[in-house]
């Protein structure tokens, strides 16, 4: 679980642009404008085992899959970015909510 400076510090880099996600290998990526991913790659290197164990649960995303208890799924998506709480928060009857991929 991500503490508390760990997700500020995130929702900061986010709001300068930068875009942290896993690749389907799990590694972390950290994408964005040259000026903004280098200002925060340092910063995010850091934490990096912290935020790939736990970047699916936590890291706010603006996609996410919610699969319900019947077998339908919805794409969510939220802008302001979401944490998995917050949108399993909207939709309390899902079954699964994961981050979709961004293709």
């Amino acid at each position: 679980m991500m503490n508390a400076s760990t997700v500020t510090i995130i929702k900061e880099a986010i709001a300068d642009g930068v875009h942290v996600s896993l690749t389907p290998a799990g590694k972390l990526k950290i994408s964005g404008s040259d000026e903004a991913v280098k200002k925060w790659l340092p910063v995010l290197q850091e934490k990096k085992d912290e935020l790939t164990a736990s970047l699916h649960d936590e890291l706010p995303a603006w996609k996410w899959l919610v699969t319900f208890p019947d077998g339908r799924e919805i794409l969510s998506h939220n802008v302001p970015f979401a944490t998995r709480q917050e949108v399993m928060e909207s939709y309390p009857e899902a079954a699964h909510v994961e981050q979709a991929s961004i293709h």
